[in-house]
């Protein structure tokens, strides 16, 4: 999935979060990297599917994935399951746990339309 989002940083992708973007890209790159290797990893569940391993988010949310398009799948394995495989939640859906970074994208918080809000204050 990292691999994904360094692609979008040469198309103008750059979490605000993670400082003044650098003008050279190869340090663009590298920088988001550098940050990208903090975040909780996204484990693949089944095709475009993924959950966070290593989050406080508990249960993580499954994310469905590619590159930077990213969106609420379900709000955890068992919702995601019913989703996937009956077309429809078990249960009324709830608030997904955040999972930093991977909840921004999923959020829209990178429309250039936009502007960015730092969730945490």
């Amino acid at each position: 999935m990292t691999e994904g989002v360094v692609c979008h940083v040469e198309g103008g992708f750059w979490h605000p979060l993670w400082g003044k973007r650098p003008c050279r890209l190869d340090v663009a790159e590298s920088r988001a990297w550098q940050q990208l290797v903090k975040l909780p990893t996204l484990v693949r569940l089944y095709g475009n599917r993924y959950m966070s391993s290593g989050s406080t988010a508990e249960p993580s949310p499954v994310f469905s994935a590619h590159e930077t398009d990213v969106i609420y799948y379900g709000d955890n394995l068992l919702d995601y399951v019913a989703i996937e495989f009956d077309g429809r939640p078990w249960h009324v859906s709830m608030p997904p746990n955040r999972v930093p970074f991977w909840s921004d994208i999923a959020e829209g918080m990178f429309d250039p339309d936009r502007p960015f809000q730092d969730p945490l204050g």
